[in-house]
């Protein structure tokens, strides 16, 4: 499947190995790409038909926002599983990336599901 919803978002989680790292929140960024056929709703012109990205995007910020994370993996995989448990989509793409030094960011990305 070629077509696909693409949203990219910052939000604020308690990810980090240390406990230190974890006592405040940190800035990271989220892009998912949401494999799905959006033929019907762009023919139809109707949210109905589709993934409403703005409530995707809810389910993003209440995932990072919910628990503390130690390994962005862990964050990667909790949005992939939430997103196509609650919007039955079949494959997604997840990038989570944060600073981790002065200067340096680290990123992930993962794709889970099948076409």
């Amino acid at each position: 499947m070629k077509d696909k919803i693409i949203l990219k978002g910052r939000f604020m989680c308690n990810i980090g190995v240390t406990e230190e790292e974890r006592k405040s929140k940190q800035e990271i960024a989220v892009d998912i790409e949401m494999f799905t056929n959006i033929k019907k709703p762009a023919k139809n012109d109707d949210i109905a038909f589709t993934t409403n990205y703005s409530k995707v995007y809810d389910l993003l910020n209440n995932v990072a926002s919910r628990r503390e994370y130690r390994l962005i993996e862990a964050l990667a995989e909790s949005i992939s599983n939430e997103v196509i448990k609650k919007f039955k989509i079949k494959k997604i793409l997840v990038r989570v990336e944060k600073k981790f030094r002065k200067g340096a960011n680290a990123a992930v990305e993962i794709t889970r599901g099948s076409n």
